[in-house]
């Protein structure tokens, strides 16, 4: 700049959906994929729901993993008509719903994944509180969200922020059993 001191560089926004197919934002995926490969770990044999399941690639990945059966559901009727598309065969399907309202016990999932959409739900203490109702007894949920970010308009997606103690509270509520995990890039 003019005065000597360095500009500061725009932060690149993550894309609202991880769209695999999109190679311009290739830099986040491997964030999106870790997820869901920790997550393979604990569906075989099982009734998975794959909640708010955007580009579709993670459910069909839990289906690859063993998973008896894999559900995606996503807000975006157009998402799930796409995904529908690419993913036909594979063993998996799409439906259309809000995580907020939608009826988990209707499909007695064992399983119930939901990764980076918490912090863009209007009331996520409804969401976590669907889940739970509509969760096996012994069912899992594995949820992740960022931690402590900032909202702003860097990110105008996101209507929630998170550090570990509040969402660790948040499960809480509704979870007897709530393990916090970190994800550090490597």
């Amino acid at each position: 700049s003019e005065t000597g001191q360095a500009m500061e560089q725009p932060i690149e926004q993550a894309p609202e959906r991880a769209d695999f197919q999109d190679l311009a934002h290739a830099g986040f995926f491997g964030d999106h994929t870790a997820r869901y490969e920790f997550a393979s770990h604990f569906v075989a044999g099982k009734r998975v729901i794959d909640a708010a399941s955007g580009s579709g690639y993670g459910t069909v990945r839990l289906k690859l993993a063993g998973a008896a059966s894999c559900l995606g559901v996503d807000v975006d009727p157009a998402s799930v008509a796409h995904v529908e598309r690419l993913y036909a065969g594979q063993g998996v399907r799409y439906v259309q719903g809000d995580c907020e309202t939608f009826d988990f016990r209707a499909h007695r999932p064992q399983v119930v994944v939901s990764f980076e959409t918490i912090e863009h739900v209007r009331h996520p203490d409804r969401f976590v509180d669907a889940v739970r109702r509509g969760l096996e007894p012994d069912g899992v949920f594995i949820v992740s969200c960022p931690n402590d970010e900032e909202l702003g308009p860097h990110n105008p997606y996101h209507l929630h922020s998170w550090n570990a103690d509040a969402f660790h509270r948040l499960l809480a509520g509704y979870f007897s059993d709530v393990v916090l995990l970190g994800e550090v890039p490597t």
